[in-house]
């Protein structure tokens, strides 16, 4: 991967992180942060991490997730909100299928 590459994946990371709790962000949101259309975002987006949009916001964002729960910074409701998933089912679903356990259970395991 060119350095001109990981400056944009770490530009879109940036900017998923400021906006994580922003129910707009989107492909849309993030084509216009990024100043390129939303068929080049999901282009480029899949050719350097082999998933859509939708699916690199949403790595980001359980990834966000794992670290304040291993922070302990909140229970596994508040987590779920602060990082954007409005239904706390859908997102321990996304958890356990991205951590291969449930929120509560990563959880305990970093007690």
């Amino acid at each position: 991967m060119s350095s001109y590459d990981e400056l944009f994946l770490e530009k879109l990371i940036s900017i998923i992180e400021k906006n994580m709790s922003n129910d707009k962000l989107d492909a849309d949101f993030l084509s216009k942060e990024v100043a390129m259309s939303r068929t080049s975002l999901y282009r480029k987006t899949k050719a350097l991490t082999n998933q859509s949009v939708h699916e690199f916001i949403r790595m980001v964002r359980l990834k966000k997730a794992a670290e304040l729960l291993r922070k302990g910074e909140a229970n596994v409701s508040e987590v779920a909100y602060m990082v954007g998933f409005n239904d706390r089912s859908y997102f321990s679903i996304s958890f356990k299928k991205m951590f291969g356990k449930s929120p509560s259970e990563y959880l305990t395991d970093q007690s």
